[in-house]
């Protein structure tokens, strides 16, 4: 059932502020539609279950990006750990690429990170140096680095 106020011939829902100022009488009036409570849970109920499940699948996907991110985060820490006593370190440039191998090399693709770095060394003398570390061709262990000038 649903309580409405009649006010001066006009149908005002829900109106209990206009109770005070004016004479207002309550009218009993029943919807003109009923409602299937039972079949509309249900139908929420495996809406819900599909969009978690969708949800699920989604977050359990592996991202690519995340990858990339760790390989060029193991290739910074690498070069700084080559160069201990460098002060404000700092990259400016990077590249990724694949490289393919010759027939001698373990690995025939290989994915190389190249690092355009400057740091302070121990002399205090400002060095701008290139960084190139090699991934093997799933990107999680290193195979060589070597720092060359830019």
């Amino acid at each position: 059932m649903v309580f409405c106020f009649i006010l001066k011939d006009h149908f005002v829902p829900s109106a209990g502020f206009l109770l005070k100022k004016y004479k207002v009488s309550f009218k009993k009036s029943k919807p003109n539609f009923t409602v299937n409570t039972n079949s509309n849970f249900k139908k929420v109920f495996k809406k819900m279950i599909l969009f978690v499940l969708l949800l699920r699948l989604f977050i359990a996907c592996e991202n690519h990006r995340f990858d990339s991110d760790k390989r060029q985060i193991m290739a910074k820490d690498l070069i700084m750990n080559r160069l201990p006593k460098a002060k404000s370190f700092d990259i400016t440039g990077f590249k990724e690429d694949k490289v393919q191998m010759p027939n001698d090399s373990n690995f025939k693709i290989q994915i190389r990170y190249s690092l355009d770095i400057e740091y302070l060394d121990s002399n205090k003398v400002f060095q701008k140096k290139k960084a190139i570390v090699m991934f093997t061709p799933d990107g999680k262990s290193i195979i060589n680095s070597k720092i060359i000038d830019r």
